[in-house]
């Protein structure tokens, strides 16, 4: 995970926030989410293989990963990093 990402999630979460970071799972021994802090949460999506991929491919799956975060429900803000 980006320490750039991780640190503004965090300053959310200081102003009172809770903030959901996603993320492709990369590995099957990643569990699905991970608390980082008591209002950040860091969740793993399964879109594509558990196994790291070339950047230049993490296109292949961004059909996956829309549908897994649809399937999680609404949020108030959405702010995608790469």
């Amino acid at each position: 995970m980006n320490v750039v990402v991780r640190n503004q999630a965090e300053a959310l979460a200081a102003a009172g926030h809770t903030v959901e970071i996603l993320t492709r799972r990369s590995s099957p021994a990643i569990a699905r989410k991970v608390q980082l802090h008591p209002r950040v949460t860091l969740r793993f999506l399964d879109a594509g293989p558990a196994a790291l991929v070339p950047k230049g491919d993490h296109e292949d799956f961004i059909d996956a990963s829309r549908q897994r975060m649809s399937a999680l429900g609404l949020y108030d803000i959405i702010h995608s990093h790469q």
